[in-house]
């Protein structure tokens, strides 16, 4: 008994606890409006006017946000292909969160006990029309951008298109966050042209044919570098070759403590039948405690490494 009595004054005493909170916020805040096809609404509070606009519109864009894992969760569900590369669902996300609400005004704005509590509205189709003008600028570039790059030999589209790839990622984010302002705005259709432009890129190394040489009788340099070069899906072979790769090796072998040692300076040319793409100079340094082949094995292996930080495409034609 004298515990159900205790229960009941602590249910009584939280419940006065809470009303009283309660009493303490607006109701039109506890009670905001939810989105419309006409309105985003975000609700934001601070100790000033500034900060309690400023939570609103990040709680503004947190919503967007939902909305935008949402479309991509759906897209890539029903799209056996699954398109959407990891990059582009990381960015539209950063884009969401970082989007201006240049439109945006109070909806309602009070002050209670030193707090200031504040709903934002922003019209959906103003901001829809103002970020989707922005997107058909920067869509028109890159169409000018890609007609310019398809005139191009395959090695030069290569290069020029990884060079895009930042921008097109990019893009394909903003018109999933114009879906996500106007569900009738069709962002499959810009996303999907974005993607093949991308996807274009490992078409053209699959036909571009690669030779790789080297001046030493042991191919571990050589390993690696086609190793690298199949990693970026490129296609290696000695016959009808485009591009020829020259591996020059200078080894010194030395003895340290009982280590085997193999300092190597390797001159990479990349070149064609006519001129020379690029010429790179990689120090490794390899070691083992049982002989010098072993530390030559472990030179290649950092080796491998540093040309994959460096990039296969600089070695191919970054002079």
């Amino acid at each position: 008994m004298r515990y159900l009595l205790y229960s009941m004054m602590v249910i009584f005493i939280v419940g006065c606890a809470n009303d009283k909170q309660n009493l303490g916020v607006p109701s039109w805040y506890l009670n905001s409006p939810q989105n419309s096809s006409t309105s985003l609404y975000g609700e934001g509070e601070g100790y000033d006017k500034k900060e309690s606009i400023n939570n609103a519109l990040s709680s503004m864009s947190s919503k967007l946000i939902v909305s935008v894992k949402s479309i991509i969760d759906t897209t890539t569900t029903a799209n056996s292909d699954q398109y959407y590369l990891k990059e582009t669902t990381k960015n539209v996300v950063v884009e969401a969160k970082k989007i201006e609400f240049t439109n945006a005004k109070v909806y309602k704005i009070q002050q209670v006990n030193g707090s200031i509590y504040t709903i934002m509205e922003v019209n959906r189709i103003e901001l829809f029309d103002t970020k989707y003008n922005k997107f058909q600028t920067k869509h028109k570039s890159i169409q000018d951008r890609y007609n310019d790059i398809k005139r191009n030999s395959k090695m030069q589209q290569i290069k020029e298109l990884t060079a895009l790839k930042p921008k097109l990622i990019s893009a394909q984010s903003k018109a999933i966050l114009l879906n996500a302002i106007n569900k009738s705005f069709d962002y499959e259709k810009y996303t999907s042209l974005y993607q093949s432009y991308i996807n274009k890129i490992d078409k053209l190394k699959a036909k571009l044919v690669i030779k790789v040489a080297s001046n030493h009788n042991r191919e571990f340099f050589k390993d690696s570098m086609i190793s690298a070069l199949n990693t970026e899906n490129y296609r290696v072979s000695s016959q009808n070759y485009d591009i020829n790769i020259v591996l020059t090796n200078k080894i010194r072998y030395s003895k340290a403590m009982g280590w085997d040692i193999a300092k190597v300076a390797t001159t990479i040319s990349s070149r064609t039948s006519t001129k020379v793409l690029s010429t790179k100079i990689i120090n490794t340094i390899g070691r083992s405690s049982s002989n010098k082949d072993n530390a030559l094995n472990d030179a290649s292996r950092a080796f491998e490494e540093k040309i994959k930080n460096i990039g296969i495409n600089n070695l191919l034609f970054e002079k």
